[in-house]
């Protein structure tokens, strides 16, 4: 799928963008722009449904998910060795820096960030007093090593799957709220997002198998720009319940909640089978590239903020006083710094780390492929010949290096 790299990167951008105006306590003098502003946090959201989307799409377009040993091994090697070096690096800072917020540093609470359990079991560290979005890995984490068990069934019944998700997210959101932001960041809460990304893999694959491919290109042009807007639109209007202090991050409404991922699902399908010109704003080398060291820019965006608001004395109870011409220009000053100098890092990680390991890791799991698939599992089923556009071998490389 030649424009997920580039969703998946401006996905990444955009959550380092909205850490750079959170800490900087900026909101647009203009009141249009405010409720857009106040719901960037929907970004991790939209990150939840790539990976729901990525991990399933391949096993659709085989007909299963494959050696569970394989798929171990792959997932190992694509988190764990970058994480664990940004880990490493992060103590280093914090040896030199204070950290933004009182946080156990100890064997303890390195131990659980080890292990993916940092909500769990240290929420109040979670970051170790720093790299605050890291509680999303431990959510991403769970749900990798809970897809294997369900994937077989959701190839069979991906309706059925996608309406148990929904129903276990709204659940436990209407039982924990955000009274204990812990709860708030648990798997269950994103487990909508994470089905949703997988059932417009499940659509993905059935458009492409069973449309024209003229009229399916010419249905996602013309549905490209009417979902955005409504997209838009529903983003606007949580961060206008945040604003009016009708809710915070997380407790909107689960049916609003819903609605705002399925919309971001659709776009994410329609750009599949779009004109190659309208598919290039994601699909160039640049998008692309900022695609495959999403990752990196990932673990170490809120890091590079932290060191960059240290180094010019401001922490983040001082950038809550500041001016909102204060505030603006310092929006100005992190994103000519960060942004650069994240993605340079992350590139690094990604050329020193992250393909190392994973090249490794992919020619030792290979052994294991074709080889004892899962219990439960469908086997592969002969399906139609590929159409133009999207082939399996795309779906194939696609979901099992991401």
């Amino acid at each position: 799928m030649a424009t997920l790299d580039g969703i998946r990167g401006f996905v990444v951008l955009s959550i380092v963008v909205a850490h750079i105006f959170a800490v900087s306590s900026w909101v647009p003098a203009r009141e249009d722009l405010v409720g857009l502003r106040l719901s960037m946090y929907f970004s991790v959201d939209f990150l939840f449904v790539v990976s729901g989307f990525v991990m399933l799409l391949p096993a659709v377009a085989r007909g299963s998910l494959g050696s569970v040993r394989s798929y171990a091994m792959r997932r190992v090697g694509k988190l764990v060795p970058s994480y664990y070096v940004s880990i490493l690096v992060t103590l280093a800072v914090l040896a030199m820096i204070p950290a933004w917020y009182p946080a156990r540093d100890d064997a303890a609470a390195v131990v659980a960030h080890l292990l993916f359990l940092q909500v769990p079991f240290t929420w109040e560290s979670v970051g170790l007093g720093s790299n605050l979005l890291w509680w999303s890995l431990s959510t991403i984490a769970a749900f990798y090593l809970v897809l294997p068990l369900v994937a077989g069934r959701y190839l069979r019944h991906p309706l059925l799957g996608l309406l148990l998700a929904i129903s276990i997210s709204v659940a436990w959101q209407l039982q924990f709220g955000f009274q204990d932001a812990r709860w708030a960041a648990e798997l269950p809460r994103f487990l909508d997002d994470f089905a949703i990304g997988m059932t417009a893999a499940v659509v993905c694959v059935a458009a492409q198998r069973r449309l024209p491919p003229q009229r399916l290109r010419l249905a996602c042009a013309w549905l490209l720009v009417p979902a955005g807007a409504v997209l838009l639109y529903l983003l606007d209007v949580v961060g206008d319940t945040v604003a009016r202090g009708d809710a915070r991050r997380y407790e909107e409404s689960p049916l609003l909640s819903l609605t705002v991922a399925t919309t971001f699902a659709v776009l994410l399908v329609a750009t599949a089978f779009l004109p190659r010109a309208l598919q290039w704003p994601f699909s160039n080398r640049v998008s692309r590239w900022l695609g495959d060291i999403s990752f990196g820019v990932f673990l170490y965006h809120f890091l590079i903020i932290h060191v960059v608001l240290t180094l010019m004395g401001l922490s983040l109870a001082s950038t809550a006083e500041l001016s909102p011409q204060a505030s603006w220009a310092l929006v100005g000053e992190l994103t000519l710094i960060v942004v650069p100098a994240s993605l340079a890092i992350a590139w690094l990680s990604t050329v020193l780390v992250e393909r190392p390991f994973r090249a490794r890791v992919r020619r030792y799991a290979r052994r294991f492929e074709g080889h004892g698939a899962s219990p439960g599992l469908d086997p592969p089923q002969p399906g139609p010949p590929a159409r133009e556009g999207l082939a399996p071998r795309t779906y194939t490389q696609t979901g099992g290096d991401s």
